[in-house]
C-alpha cells in the first residue's frame, strides 16, 4: 500500500498497520508528485488522505490506473475500513476433478482447522469465499483424510484440484449436428424483433483501470485454467478441450457494472440497461472455433466480447457478426479490445479454427432494465433506424437507371462478400471455411 507522509493522515495509517494484521502487503511512501498520478481524475484537495493499493501482479504500465475502490478519498468512510476492505479483503475459490469429495478448511490464528465447505466434483460445485491476505486453507481428502492442498492467500485467486480430463472424441454424425445447429440459430436470430444500434456491433477498448485489474486477476491466475464442462456444437469441445479460469463474484461483479457504463453509452440513453451475466475467462486453444449463433434472448440483449490475452497467434482470428441485414462482419482484435455487439440478434461466431497457441476472452451481458421478453417488442420510439442499404440516397437519373450518392463503406465487412439469406448459407459458409480433410 502506498501513502503520502506529508499528508496528516501518514501517521494514522502507520498506526494502524501497527496494530492491525495487515500480512503479505508492504507499507510505501508516495511523493506528491506519484500521488497525482493516482488523484488526477478523482474528487480530491490536498488536505485529503491520500493512499493507494496495489495488487501483486499489477501491469506496470497500468500501476498508475488502479480501479476507484482501491483509491482513498477521505470522505464518511474511515481509513482503517478502506484498508481492511479494500486492500486486505480477497475471493478465492476452488474447483474438483478429485475422485471424492473434499473438505475445505479455513485455518486460523490458533493454528486451527475451521471447516468451510464440502467440495464436490464439478464446474457446478466450484466454491468462492471471501478472505483476507496471509489466511491460509487445507483441502483434505474425504476418504484419505490426507491434505491434498495447502493455500496461503496472496491475491485473488481461483484454484482447480485435480485433472478434469478431456472431451475429445470422434462424432460420427458431425455434419448433420451442425447444420441441425446453424438452422436453430438462424430461427433464433430472426424471432428477435427488437434492435439498439444501426448495425448490431462496434470495436472499441477497455478502460484503463477496468483493464488492469482484469490484467492483474489473469496475471495472478493464468496457469489455474482448467476444461471448461461445454456441451454442444457451437464450441468444437469434441474436437478441441475448451479451458476456462474462474471469476470472484465480487471482482467479476465490479467489472460487469463498470462496463456497463460502455454498453448503455453505445445504445443510448433511452433504454436502461441491467447486469445479467458475466462469462469466462473461456480460453480457447489451436483449432477451436465457434459455430455462428445468438445468445440467450431473455438475458443477452448487448453484451461486450473482450480480448484479454492470446499468444502465438499465426493468423488473426477474427469475430465474425452479422450487422442487421446479414451481411457478415470480420473484426481483428488485441489485448484490451473489446467488441459491442446485440448477440441476441446479431448472428457470431468464429467459424474459422484458431491458429494459435491459445486466445483469452471474457463475456459479459445486459438487457432493458426489469425485461426479460424484451426481445418480443417492437422498437421503442427514438431507436437509431438499423442500417440496411448501404447505397446511401438513391434516386431514378434519366433513362430510369439508378443512381445513389454518398455510398456508405464499412471497413469491417467481409471480403468474402457472404451475406445470410436463409440457414443453408450458413452451412455452406462452415463447410467452405472448414480445414481440409
Amino acid at each position: 500500500m502506498l501513502f503520502q507522509e506529508s499528508n496528516d493522515c501518514g501517521y494514522k495509517i502507520k498506526e494502524y498497520w501497527r496494530e492491525g494484521d495487515y500480512e503479505l502487503r508492504n507499507l510505501e511512501e508516495m511523493s506528491n508528485e506519484f500521488a497525482d498520478l493516482f488523484y488526477t481524475n478523482v474528487n480530491s484537495t490536498n488536505s485529503i488522505c491520500k493512499a493507494v493499493c496495489l495488487e501483486r501482479g499489477t501491469p506496470f504500465s497500468y500501476i498508475k490506473y488502479p480501479i476507484p475502490p482501491k483509491i482513498y478519498n477521505g470522505g464518511e468512510r474511515s481509513l482503517n475500513d478502506w484498508m481492511w476492505k479494500n486492500c486486505q479483503a480477497m475471493e478465492v475459490g476452488f474447483i474438483s476433478y478429485l475422485d471424492a469429495p473434499a473438505f475445505v478448511y479455513w485455518i486460523n490464528d490458533q493454528n486451527e482447522r475451521i471447516k468451510i465447505a464440502d467440495l464436490k466434483r464439478g464446474e457446478k460445485n466450484t466454491f468462492w469465499t471471501k478472505t483476507f491476505l496471509g489466511h491460509k486453507f487445507e483441502i483434505v481428502h474425504s476418504v484419505t483424510l490426507k491434505i491434498i492442498g495447502e493455500y496461503v492467500v496472496e491475491y485473488n485467486a481461483f484454484f482447480p484440484l485435480g485433472d478434469s480430463g478431456s472431451g475429445i472424441h470422434d462424432e460420427p454424425n458431425e455434419e448433420e449436428e451442425i447444420r441441425g445447429v446453424l438452422s436453430h440459430e438462424w430461427s433464433r436470430a430472426n424471432r428477435v424483433t427488437r434492435t439498439f444500434t444501426e448495425l448490431g456491433f462496434k470495436k472499441g477498448r477497455m478502460p484503463d483501470d477496468v483493464w488492469g485489474s482484469i490484467q492483474t486477476y489473469y496475471y495472478n491466475n493464468k496457469n489455474h485454467y482448467t476444461r471448461e464442462e461445454y456441451r454442444g456444437f457451437v464450441v468444437n469441445w469434441h474436437e478441441v478441450d475448451p479451458q476456462f479460469i474462474g471469476m470472484p463474484w465480487g471482482l467479476k461483479g465490479y467489472w460487469q457494472t463498470r462496463l456497463r457504463e460502455l454498453v448503455q453509452n453505445w445504445i443510448g440513453n433511452n433504454i436502461t440497461l441491467e447486469n445479467t451475466d458475466i462469462y469466462g475467462m473461456r480460453r480457447y486453444q489451436d483449432g477451436a472455433r465457434l459455430l455462428t449463433h445468438v445468445d440467450r434472448e431473455a438475458t443477452h440483449a448487448t453484451s461486450l466480447i473482450i480480448n484479454v490475452d492470446q499468444r502465438d497467434v499465426r493468423e488473426p482470428w477474427k469475430v465474425e457478426i452479422y450487422d442487421h441485414a446479414f451481411r457478415l462482419h470480420e473484426i481483428e482484435m488485441s489485448p484490451g479490445d473489446i467488441v459491442y455487439y446485440e448477440s441476441a440478434k446479431c448472428l457470431h461466431g468464429r467459424m474459422k479454427p484458431l491458429q494459435g497457441a491459445y486466445y483469452v476472452n471474457l463475456f459479459t451481458h445486459y438487457r432493458p432494465l426489469g425485461d426479460p421478453e424484451w426481445f418480443l417488442k417492437p422498437n421503442p420510439e427514438g431507436t437509431v433506424e438499423p442500417l440496411i442499404d448501404l447505397n446511401g440516397e438513391c434516386y431514378e437519373a434519366d433513362g430510369g437507371e439508378k443512381v445513389c450518392e454518398s455510398p456508405i463503406v464499412l471497413p469491417t465487412l467481409s471480403p468474402s462478400g457472404h451475406v445470410v439469406g436463409d440457414d443453408s448459407n450458413l452451412f455452406q459458409y462452415w463447410k467452405q471455411v472448414s480445414p481440409a480433410q
